[in-house]
Order: structure tokens, then C-alpha cells, then sequence
């Protein structure tokens, strides 16, 4: 079974192009160094605070990449390797400023919080899936606000949400995928998840397999 595309968050990073083009939303360049992702392979980012479609390119021979996203300070993007029906386990990031500068800090989670499958959910064909919440916490673990990036598409979630899971224990959430031409058959589902009055989004992504 061929091996899952890779990338690697910390060779990733905003730079400062020698010509800089103002716009609104702004935009802002990209850049993956040397082995930053799988070597010929499509590199795809995603805005998670906006519904704008994602924006591809494809990583050169050494795995270094450049890409240009609309972002502005405060935004969640995502970046993922895509090889086939094979996807690495996204990278997600905040774009910051650091002194004069743009820069990447990762997503804030829940330490003691584990995805299963992870924060990405393939459907293969149409039907059910589920997402397993563990919560290893030694407090309560609160799962709410179920909302899609799109507004509407393929996919919804069943399990009623709010949903409380007890320390050592795991919530299983079941996501329903129904193909139809005139839908998103690729979406983020987004699900807030509270610790110790500490909330954070958790952005799923779900995808349908050819």
C-alpha cells in the first residue's frame, strides 16, 4: 500500500515577496523550503474563516512550494499534501504578526484530546462515518456549536450536539455523507470542544473518495 504524502508545519512560513500587491482581503505569499512537503505532489491551503475555495500548487523535486492565499491576522489556514486518494494529516496554523512580520503559530488543542480517526473523516462512498472523541482529560469535555464551513453540502452530522464526555472515556459523533451533483462533496465540519471554560474549534475536514 503506497505511503501517505507528508508535510512538515515548521518548513512552512509567510515571506515578503520583492513586490508587494495591496488588495482586499489582503493576500499574502507562502513559501515551503527544502523538504517541507512529498516531492511532486499537489500542495492545497485553505482558509477556515472564510468559504473561499481552496488554492493549490504543486511542491518541486526537493519539496519546497510556493503559494499565495487570501488571509488577514487572526485567520486559521490549513495546508495539506494531496497524492491520489491520499492526504497528509493537515497542518493547521494562525497568521500572526511578529514584529514587522507575518508568521505562523500553530492551532491551538486540547493536549489530552484525541481524534479518531483525526481531523480528517474520507467517506469512500455514501453512507455513515464515524469520528471518535477520547477524552484522556482529568475534566469533562464539552462538544458543541456543529456547524459546516460551506453552509451546505454532502455531508451533516447526526449525534445531537451538545454532548458532554467524562474523563477517560470517548463520545463517538456519526457523520452521514449523501452524494448529490448540486452539493459540496468536500467540506470542514466544524465542532467547539470546551475544557476548563477554555473553548476551541475543531476543524474536521470531510471528503468524499473517488
Amino acid at each position: 500500500m503506497p505511503e501517505p504524502p507528508s508535510i512538515d508545519g515548521r518548513q512552512i512560513a509567510p515571506f515578503i515577496p520583492d513586490i508587494i500587491i495591496l488588495s482586499d482581503p489582503p493576500v499574502i505569499v507562502v513559501r515551503g523550503v527544502s523538504g517541507a512537503a512529498t516531492p511532486d505532489r499537489t500542495v492545497r491551503a485553505l482558509n477556515l474563516d472564510n468559504t473561499t475555495a481552496g488554492v493549490e500548487t504543486r511542491s518541486r523535486a526537493d519539496g519546497s512550494f510556493e503559494l499565495s492565499i487570501a488571509a488577514a491576522e487572526g485567520d486559521e489556514l490549513r495546508f495539506e499534501v494531496l497524492a491520489g486518494a491520499l492526504r497528509s494529516p493537515p497542518v493547521d496554523v494562525v497568521l500572526t504578526e511578529s514584529g514587522v512580520n507575518d508568521a505562523f503559530v500553530p492551532s491551538a488543542r486540547h493536549g489530552c484530546v484525541r481524534l479518531v480517526p483525526g481531523l480528517q473523516v474520507p467517506f469512500a462512498q455514501a453512507g455513515s462515518a464515524r469520528l471518535v472523541v477520547n477524552n484522556d482529560c482529568a475534566e469533562l469535555v464539552s462538544l458543541s456549536s456543529p456547524r459546516l464551513r460551506s453552509g451546505a453540502s454532502a455531508f451533516a452530522l447526526l449525534t445531537p450536539l451538545p454532548l458532554d464526555v467524562a474523563p477517560g472515556s470517548s463520545a463517538e459523533l456519526e457523520l452521514d455523507f449523501g452524494p448529490n451533483a448540486a452539493l459540496p462533496t468536500e467540506d470542514v465540519l466544524f465542532v467547539d470542544l470546551t475544557r476548563e471554560d477554555e473553548l476551541i474549534r475543531y476543524p474536521v475536514g470531510l471528503y468524499a473518495v473517488e
